[in-house]
């Protein structure tokens, strides 16, 4: 298997920034120790300029010069989701994966432009799933809910961030 993991690196998770990153390192170390080839990739806005990283590439494997480039990246702007998936669009589909998870805690800007996007990946083979992390319980039934509208094929959300590991090997399980 075959696995591209994209972050919301949006102002919104800025109160939790430390914490989402510590999850998302618990979940690539995961990854690696699993022997999963798996890319990931970040994003944020800034002046309304959309940024976009490779955290880690699909060739590398996982080392702490990952870690630390995704330690580099600062939480900002908005949710531009579908723009990200159509930046991100050449590069997964020469890297080919069999799964791409979206970790993500808010709503993208346009709905609509998204289930598109999803849609488009989806026909090219690739499972779509989507992470929704909430700063509580009816947070995260909220973004789970918007997570499901968006065509993701299959859907969590967690209101718990050291959750979030174990949720996506099991997400990836099924």
């Amino acid at each position: 298997t075959k696995v591209a993991i994209l972050l919301d690196h949006s102002s919104s998770i800025e109160d939790v920034e430390l914490e989402y990153k510590q999850a998302t390192i618990a979940l690539c170390e995961a990854l690696h120790y699993l022997g999963i080839k798996f890319a990931v990739y970040a994003f944020s806005t800034e002046a309304r300029q959309v940024k976009c990283w490779v955290i880690k590439p699909p060739a590398i494997k996982w080392s702490v010069v990952s870690a630390r480039r995704l330690v580099q990246i600062k939480a900002s702007g908005g949710t531009p989701l579908a723009e990200i998936y159509g930046l991100l669009q050449p590069v997964i589909k020469s890297f080919k994966p069999d799964i791409m998870v979206t970790l993500t805690d808010g709503e993208p800007s346009d709905f609509n432009a998204v289930r598109g996007m999803v849609l488009s990946y989806r026909k090219i083979g690739i499972n779509m799933m989507a992470l929704g992390v909430g700063r509580n319980l009816n947070d995260s039934v909220s973004i789970a809910h918007n997570l499901k509208y968006l065509n993701y094929e299959k859907t969590l959300a967690v209101s718990r961030l050291q959750d979030m590991p174990k949720k996506v090997i099991n997400l990836l399980r099924t």
